[in-house]
């Protein structure tokens, strides 16, 4: 990438010629992110007893402590978990994912009006709920489908779309494959709306 200073404003090109202002840009209360300008950070707020990277955090005064660190540090968008994924995961209710996302979700809001927040669940429930709470964004690990789809293209909210396999065997280059499911995914998303 290279900068070209401009009388009117700076430009970022990359080696393809391609402006980073054509990449689009996204919208959350004070954030109005310009793809491509700057990397944003995402903190992980794991509110389970058995997370992947073992840091689960169940208390709520805790795990509010833990989102305003992580925005005093520089996080610009706080996900909020409450289902362990990790190899070997025990699935939770609906009620439970809730119980332990929702009020988490409410005081990051009530303690920062301006946080970006964003629900990481594959359940539409948690999700309609998380919203209600205060979330931004949908952060789920498989591709929005059913009645989580119905919800997200009715809230209109952005969603961080992952790519997932219940078996990790690939038939090409695992790039390859995650780059073109990934392609795919988005263009689903974007013809719905």
């Amino acid at each position: 990438m290279c900068r070209v200073k401009t009388d009117e404003h700076m430009k970022e090109t990359d080696t393809s010629g391609e402006s980073w202002s054509d990449r689009g840009s996204l919208k959350i209360r004070n954030l109005h992110h310009q793809w491509g300008s700057r990397t944003l950070v995402m903190a992980i707020l794991n509110c389970t007893p058995d997370s992947f990277s073992a840091d689960g955090t169940l208390c709520g005064d805790t795990a509010l402590r833990r989102a305003l660190t992580f925005i005093e540090e520089g996080a610009s968008i706080i996900d909020v978990g409450g289902e362990s994924t990790r190899p070997g995961f025990s699935p939770v209710s609906v009620q439970e994912e809730i119980s332990r996302v929702v009020p988490v979700i409410s005081a990051i809001r009530a303690a920062k009006p301006d946080a970006i927040i964003s629900i990481d669940t594959t359940k539409a429930e948690v999700f309609q709920e998380a919203l209600t709470a205060g979330a931004d964004i949908l952060n789920s690990i498989w591709m929005p489908t059913g009645s989580l789809l119905e919800k997200l293209l009715v809230a209109k909210v952005p969603v961080i779309v992952m790519h997932n396999k219940e078996q990790p065997i690939y038939e090409t280059r695992a790039v390859d494959e995650v780059l073109e499911k990934l392609a795919e995914y988005a263009r689903m998303l974007v013809a719905q709306g």
